[in-house]
């Protein structure tokens, strides 16, 4: 799930693709969703990789800048497919999956920040902008420098949110073949879901869990 596909992806947001394969007329990307990128991804790895900071510090640091970044709410209805419909019919099921995958998910990143300490995000040329039933994404395309003087291509795609932009997919760039990372983490819960005859209550227990053991691996760590 998240943790096999961010070992190689480090901080970068999973999230969701809407009607990805939908007719699409792109357009220049919108220079604020470039801006957005730019700033809000090295504001991470700039306050994320302080060594000053303790593990609590630094999680409670990053949900903030996730909150602000990405469209969490978004994205846990999205990774659960047509199961969503099923979480908003109660109301007490929705809250707690809600809270469950955005501790998750931040536990995941936050786990990987380490090895992008030091490093920059530059926003490349060729983005795109696209409107699909009327609603307005971006995608902007970025390197990534690691610490081995490696470079990660990923591509975010954002939606226009209110007065700015949210990030809701990222794509990690392998040679010519482009992964969605919230495609990928939303084949895997259905696939969980399906194993166990659409149980949501059983997807929220053994994610609870799994972010319980990622965790405990990682106070091993740092012990």
């Amino acid at each position: 799930m998240f943790a096999n596909l961010f070992r190689h992806v480090g901080f970068l947001l999973a999230a969701l693709t809407l009607a990805a394969a939908l007719p699409m007329t792109p357009a220049r990307a919108d220079a604020a969703a470039n801006v957005f990128v730019q700033t809000n991804a090295q504001n991470a790895l700039i306050q994320l990789n302080d060594p000053a900071l303790s593990i609590t510090e630094r999680r409670e640091r990053f949900g903030i800048l996730m909150d602000q970044f990405a469209d969490l709410p978004r994205i846990a209805e999205f990774v659960v497919g047509r199961y969503a419909g099923q979480l908003r019919r109660d109301p007490a099921l929705y809250k707690e999956w809600q809270g469950v995958f955005r501790d998750y998910a931040l536990t995941v990143y936050a786990g990987q920040l380490d090895q992008y300490s030091g490093n920059s995000v530059k926003v490349l040329r060729g983005g795109k902008d696209t409107v699909i039933n009327g609603k307005r994404y971006a995608v902007v395309p970025t390197e990534i420098s690691r610490p081995n003087g490696d470079i990660l291509r990923a591509n975010w795609r954002l939606i226009e949110s209110g007065p700015g932009w949210r990030v809701v997919d990222v794509a990690l760039a392998r040679g010519d073949n482009i992964i969605w990372l919230g495609i990928q983490q939303r084949q895997d819960f259905l696939a969980q879901l399906g194993r166990n005859g659409g149980d949501v209550r059983a997807l929220v227990k053994d994610v609870r869990e799994q972010t319980k053991t990622i965790k405990d691996l990682m106070a091993q760590r740092r012990g």
